[in-house]
């Protein structure tokens, strides 16, 4: 949280002051940056117990508050639409981190003072550290490569993107979702 809590921070300031972006659209956006890193986190956690109805569950809840709070702010509120997404989006992940740390509390009890006892692991298990860093590295790398050094590369704010080739990495990891989440289970 505080590492992407940091990242997060970075890109506000740079959306800020180079681009001029209001910090009412910035101030939920630095709040999903968190809050979505958190979820993420949690669920790995979750997911190496095995309790992927929970997590379900967790997240069909959160989308049920999303929806209404969206509709309530976009449609009755009249707030613009964008802002009424990122704060619908804030309130229901925000939803989600809570339960999720329920869950991970049930699952793990109270936390302890041992708070870097997991580092050993990367230690013991550096392969998959090591192989896990190259599947990213090399998953990513070609949209790094478009974004930057192709004719299909557009400047969006702070941000490149290609988005001919980002939607089709897009279906391709959604493609191969089932697979990687097969492999974790099993």
């Amino acid at each position: 949280s505080v590492l992407s809590g940091c990242v997060g921070l970075v890109l506000v300031f740079m959306m800020y002051f180079q681009e001029g972006a209001s910090w009412k659209f910035l101030f939920p956006y630095y709040c999903m940056c968190i809050l979505a890193t958190s979820a993420y986190t949690m669920v790995t956690y979750i997911s190496a117990l095995k309790q992927y109805k929970e997590v379900a569950l967790v997240y069909a809840a959160g989308v049920a508050v999303i929806i209404p709070i969206f509709l309530v702010l976009y449609q009755w509120a009249g707030v613009h639409i964008i802002s009424s997404i990122y704060w619908a989006l804030v309130i229901g992940f925000f939803l989600i981190n809570m339960l999720l740390v329920y869950c991970c509390l049930k699952a793990f009890g109270n936390p302890s003072n041992r708070y870097y006892e997991y580092l050993n692991y990367y230690k013991e298990y550096s392969f998959l550290v090591i192989s896990g860093l190259l599947y990213i590295i090399g998953m990513y790398s070609s949209n790094v490569v478009y974004w930057f050094f192709s004719d299909m590369g557009a400047k969006v704010s702070i941000f490149r993107t290609a988005p001919n080739y980002d939607f089709a990495m897009f279906l391709g990891m959604l493609i191969n979702l089932s697979a990687m989440v097969i492999f974790e289970v099993k």
